[in-house]
């Protein structure tokens, strides 16, 4: 979820720098509504695009009893519950509540890929006095799934291989698992019907730990059978956004005229610590005749045996370099004098890592 967000009107850039860390797609159960906001996303925080920016609004109390059941079911094994309560909380209705569960459980069009997504959500508000309100959110969410990355190959001059839809050249233990934890926080003062003080913040922190094979190479035009070279990749992704905003919203009549005045500010930080790591496995993969039999390393096989490794925090811009363990370009052999002189062999297709 890498872009110019906004929560609550609190500017977060969620996410990383590459697709598996934006493999957590945030559940809509919890949010009200989102609002699109055009123009220079600039004049709404610090520094962003010139397009605009996207604001998600977190669901409130009730001031009403309300309680709502969604129950969903779609292709491929795709069901959804969920249940929304809400309402005031004592006599006065000075304090209301809401309160959102969801459990989904969905496979896919093509195999070996499976995803489950659990959310928990309570909000509170309470009106300290008739002028002033403070309000509280927690969100928990948890993804299990199954992922099959990479897509599938074409022949070398582009073309289709016309595999089945449903073809998967990833391994049997592809896994994903994913926590995020949001929390909310927010006051609102008027001091008259013209004047108003506005302060919002949000606190997120996301675990991801992810392992992963998938299948890379080219194949030849109008082949029948190939060799793809199969890869193993392992990721831990740790990161924690916090940010605030806080706004004086009113209006004045001065030179015969009326003005509204907005001051305020915002601010963001980010923390991160990410470590990942990519290695060749043994054997090769078929894509006609596809198995997603890998060998499983350990996590000390990439310590011993990686092509590709990195602590994110520390080197945020990966190197664009070919790899030494990879096959030489079809047709033609790797030169034996490169690999003595220390030289990186060629490599035909790059891998599709993080940064590249």
């Amino acid at each position: 979820m890498d872009g110019q967000y906004q929560y609550d009107g609190v500017p977060l850039d969620v996410g990383g720098n590459y697709v598996q860390a934006n493999s957590f797609s945030s559940d809509m159960a919890f949010y009200d509504r989102v609002e699109v906001l055009k123009g220079a996303a600039g004049m709404l925080k610090g520094s962003g695009s010139s397009a605009g920016g996207v604001n998600f609004v977190r669901k409130r109390g009730l001031e009403t009893t309300a309680t709502k059941l969604t129950m969903s079911a779609g292709s491929w094994d795709d069901y959804r519950g969920q249940i929304d309560v809400g309402g005031p909380l004592n006599e006065s209705g000075s304090v209301r509540g809401r309160a959102v569960a969801t459990l989904q459980d969905r496979q896919y069009f093509y195999d070996n890929a499976k995803r489950q997504d659990q959310v928990l959500y309570g909000a509170l508000d309470w009106d300290i006095s008739p002028d002033t309100t403070l309000g509280f959110g927690l969100a928990y969410e948890d993804v299990d799934a199954s992922p099959c990355y990479h897509g599938l190959p074409r022949y070398a001059d582009g073309s289709d291989l016309k595999l089945s839809r449903s073809t998967c050249l990833g391994a049997s233990w592809n896994d994903l698992q994913s926590q995020r934890i949001t929390g909310f926080a927010d006051l609102k003062h008027r001091f008259n019907d013209d004047w108003s003080l506005n302060f919002a913040s949000v606190y997120t922190h996301n675990d991801q730990d992810i392992e992963y094979g998938y299948s890379e190479g080219a194949v030849a035009v109008g082949a029948s059978t190939a060799a793809m070279g199969r890869y193993a990749g392992r990721f831990d992704y740790d990161q924690t956004d916090y940010g605030f905003d806080t706004y004086l919203d009113g209006k004045f009549r001065a030179f015969g005229l009326e003005h509204e005045v907005i001051v305020g500010m915002n601010a963001s930080r980010q923390k991160n610590h990410d470590y990942f790591a990519l290695m060749r496995l043994s054997g090769s993969q078929n894509p006609f005749d596809p198995s997603s039999d890998f060998p499983h390393p350990s996590k000390a096989d990439y310590l011993v045996n990686p092509t590709r490794a990195q602590r994110a925090d520390r080197l945020p811009h990966p190197p664009v370099r070919h790899l030494r363990q990879c096959a030489p370009e079809a047709g033609r052999a790797a030169d034996p004098g490169a690999r003595r002189q220390g030289q990186l062999v060629p490599q035909p297709q790059r891998l599709l890592y993080p940064g590249l």
